[in-house]
This record gives C-alpha cells, sequence and structure tokens, in this order.
C-alpha cells in the first residue's frame, strides 16, 4: 500500500515538474523573440 502511494507521488511530482519545464522553455522562447523584435 505505500509503495503505491509513493510511485503514485512521484508521477504526479514528475508530471509537474514536465509542465513546468515547457513553462519555462516557452518565456524563454518568449523573451528572444521579443528581444529580437526590439533590436
Amino acid at each position: 500500500m505505500c509503495n503505491g502511494v509513493i510511485k503514485r507521488f512521484k508521477i504526479k511530482i514528475n508530471k509537474f515538474d514536465f509542465l513546468q519545464m515547457n513553462r519555462i522553455i516557452i518565456i524563454n522562447e518568449n523573451y528572444v523573440n521579443w528581444k529580437n523584435i526590439v533590436n
């Protein structure tokens, strides 16, 4: 039972990290595009 809960918790963290990573990548791309437009 404990192992199942830990596995589920790890999966949730992995999904969250993936979403955060995607958000950071999108922000970086937007920042680069914005710099190119300004320059």
